[in-house]
């Protein structure tokens, strides 16, 4: 709940008022009672963090006429369910919404050789966090005949159990994996067991190109530890794959080097549709760097301008504002020339002082 969108938003120099998760309300008041103390000993205004629980009392937060910015992760439902609410205002915010869909995962013809280490790299990363991470791997587009299916099996059968963070996400989790089936995924293994209250079994799915239908259940995101892998005959399916899919938050392709001839195309078929592209990587973890970019194109985020993790994430709490043959000392003090938060400034050459 003191992640980065909190961070970002304190950074800018905003307030912030975090609605709990029902998950883990005492958790929640007790790290929001930690954050207030460590603000105050700052020297932070009072009011600077301020915590409310219950889903009515969120949705009247977000019309609130002093709220000026939302910030929101999870699912697509609940994302517009405040975009629909801000919508109602009679002034509109912007609502960065973070909903996630299927993050894919190519490999290329000439990368089939080392499929063992790629099959056991996608295991890891789509069960990693029991798969409850927003960049988690969703589908594996690979050669077929590579041995990918019984390489990614013989990787989950040696999983134990993984438990969800509440019952409602394993309760989904288990209908979601149930539904991929429903349409035509097959079950190639399952790991476990799974003991204990909220505990699931991680899954591999396989499917078949031909039901990968534009908005057919099976390029929806299952939340949880499950990934799918598809094979295809010939190269020209992947991009008539990815056409198909919901643009995503992230996308990788595994390659056969520098020289591999059919990374140039799948590099820009997933530039168009995602937020970050990687190559010979998992897209799991996200570092908070100058470099880094965790949105995309709707319906991953709200705003595919923005990112949420990274340097520029406190830019979705600032407001662009020119100041022109102004005054001195009729400037905001940071923007005068004493500089005294030391912020890096460009001339109008782009020299940098």
């Amino acid at each position: 709940m003191f992640g980065h969108d909190t961070c970002s938003a304190v950074a800018a120099g905003c307030s912030v008022v975090v609605k709990a998760h029902p998950a883990h309300p005492r958790l929640s008041r007790a790290i929001a009672g930690t954050v207030t103390m460590a603000l105050d000993a700052a020297g932070a205004p009072a009011g600077t963090f301020g915590l409310i629980e219950g889903f009515a009392e969120g949705l009247a937060l977000v019309q609130s006429a002093e709220i000026a910015a939302v910030a929101f992760t999870g699912s697509q439902s609940g994302g517009m369910a405040l975009i629909d609410a801000v919508r109602a205002r009679p002034q509109p915010i912007p609502v960065f919404a973070e909903m996630g869909t299927v993050n894919p995962v190519v490999v290329t013809p000439g990368a089939a050789h080392r499929i063992a280490p790629i099959a056991a790299g996608f295991v890891e990363s789509f069960t990693r966090g029991g798969g409850q991470l927003c960049t988690k791997p969703g589908l594996l587009l690979v050669p077929r005949g590579c041995g990918a299916a019984g390489a990614i099996a013989d990787a989950v059968s040696s999983r134990g159990g993984v438990r969800l963070l509440t019952a409602g996400i394993s309760d989904a989790f288990h209908t979601g994996v149930r539904d991929l089936v429903a349409v035509g995924a097959e079950v190639l293994a399952t790991g476990g067991p799974a003991d204990g209250e909220q505990v699931v079994c991680p899954v591999a799915l396989s499917v078949s190109l031909d039901v990968l239908r534009q908005g057919s259940r099976l390029l929806q995101e299952c939340f949880g530890p499950v990934g799918l892998v598809g094979e295809y005959g010939h190269f020209a399916e992947v991009g008539e794959i990815l056409s198909r899919m919901q643009p995503a938050l992230a996308g990788s392709v595994f390659t056969a080097g520098a020289a591999d001839p059919d990374v140039p195309s799948v590099v820009a078929q997933l530039a168009s549709r995602t937020g970050r592209v990687v190559v010979d990587g998992w897209p799991t973890g996200v570092a908070c760097i100058d470099a880094m970019h965790h949105g995309g194109p709707w319906p991953a985020t709200s705003r595919p301008d923005a990112t949420s993790v990274g340097a520029d994430a406190l830019a979705r709490f600032t407001r662009p504002v020119a100041f022109q043959n102004v005054p001195e000392e009729a400037l905001p003090p940071v923007l005068q020339d004493t500089n005294p938060w030391r912020l890096i400034r460009h001339d109008q050459e782009g020299r940098q002082w």
